[in-house]
C-alpha cells in the first residue's frame, strides 16, 4: 500500500484491506468464515502514543502492533450488526516446518556475522524440524478450522492446535478500554490517506 512501512503494510493493513473488500462476498456465503493465520492468542502490550509505528519502528513492535491490531480489528467487525453472521478466526500456526530453503550467510559481512548466522540456522532449523509442525498438518488443521462448524459467529483466538483461548489480560484491557473502535477507525483512517497517495 502506497505510503505505508512494508512490514507493517503487509502484516496488518493490506490482510485487514482485503477483508474489507471481500465483506459483500462473505455475506452471500451460507458459511461465512475469515482465518487470518498470524499470532492469535499472542497479544502483548503497544506502544498507545505511537500506534502507527511512525517514530519507533522495529520487528518486535511490528509484531506485537499487527497482532493486536487483528484481533480488535476482528472483534470490532464481529460485533458490528451486519457482521454477526461470520466466523473471524485469528490463529497462530506455531513452529511449522515449511521445507523452505534457508539462504546461506555469506563471510562477506564478517567471519564473526558469518559463524553466529550458520549456528543459528543449525540449531533453528533442528528445532522447527523436530519441534514443530509439518508443512502438511498445518495446512489441514487450517482447513479444518474454515470448514467445522466447532466455531459459531464471532471473534475468536485460536492456537497451533486448532482450540479456542480465552482472551489474555492484555487483550481484554484493551477491549474494555474501547480499543476495538479506535483500532478501527485508524485503520480506515490509514486506507485512505494511502489511497490518496496513490490516485
Amino acid at each position: 500500500m502506497e505510503g505505508l512501512e512494508a512490514c507493517f503494510a503487509v502484516s496488518y493493513y493490506s490482510r485487514l484491506r482485503i477483508i474489507s473488500n471481500l465483506m459483500p462476498l462473505l455475506h452471500r456465503s451460507p458459511q461465512p468464515r475469515v482465518l487470518s493465520v498470524l499470532n492469535g492468542t499472542k497479544e502483548k502490550p503497544i506502544d498507545e502514543h505511537d500506534i502507527g509505528l511512525e517514530k519507533n519502528w522495529g520487528i518486535i513492535p511490528v509484531v506485537n502492533h499487527a497482532t493486536l491490531f487483528t484481533s480488535l480489528s476482528f472483534d470490532y467487525l464481529a460485533a458490528h450488526d451486519n457482521h454477526k453472521h461470520i466466523v473471524f478466526l485469528h490463529t497462530t500456526p506455531g513452529l511449522v516446518d515449511t521445507g523452505s530453503p534457508k539462504p546461506k550467510p555469506t563471510r562477506a559481512n564478517g567471519w564473526l556475522q558469518w559463524v553466529l548466522l550458520s549456528i543459528f540456522q543449525f540449531i533453528s532449523s533442528y528445532v522447527v524440524r523436530y519441534s514443530g509442525m509439518s508443512l502438511k498438518e498445518s495446512g489441514e488443521r487450517y482447513a479444518f478450522e474454515l470448514t467445522n462448524d466447532a466455531y459459531s459467529p464471532g471473534s475468536w483466538r485460536l492456537d497451533k492446535l486448532c482450540d479456542v483461548v480465552p482472551d489474555n489480560e492484555v487483550l481484554v484491557r484493551y477491549q474494555q478500554g474501547g480499543w476495538a473502535e479506535k483500532i478501527w477507525e485508524y485503520t480506515q483512517n490509514v486506507w485512505g490517506k494511502a489511497l490518496a497517495t496513490a490516485s
